[in-house]
């Protein structure tokens, strides 16, 4: 699987994002238990983005045909929300 990362501005477009190998291919998911809590770092480049609030999503998909895994609490988009991020330069 491949891990997300999107910052979405107020009307819910995505303007950063970060996609990559979970826990930078370190920790395969296959290794993964239920319940575990698995750490995980990607850098969004913000140089272009005007100061504001934005969103923070993330989860997991099948590279293979694109399609994200299901998050718990379930969301439409099987993308878990992580919170608001306020950018102030």
């Amino acid at each position: 699987f491949k891990a997300f990362v999107h910052l979405l501005d107020g009307g819910g477009q995505v303007v950063g994002q970060h996609d990559g190998d979970p826990v930078g291919g370190f920790t395969p998911t296959s290794r993964w238990r239920t319940g575990e809590i698995v750490v995980d770092t990607h850098r969004i480049p913000l140089a272009e983005l005007p100061p504001g609030s934005y969103g923070l999503k993330a989860g997991l998909y099948e590279p293979a045909t694109v399609t994200n895994l299901p998050v718990q609490p379930p969301t439409p988009d099987d993308r878990a929300e992580l919170g608001p991020v306020e950018i102030d330069w």
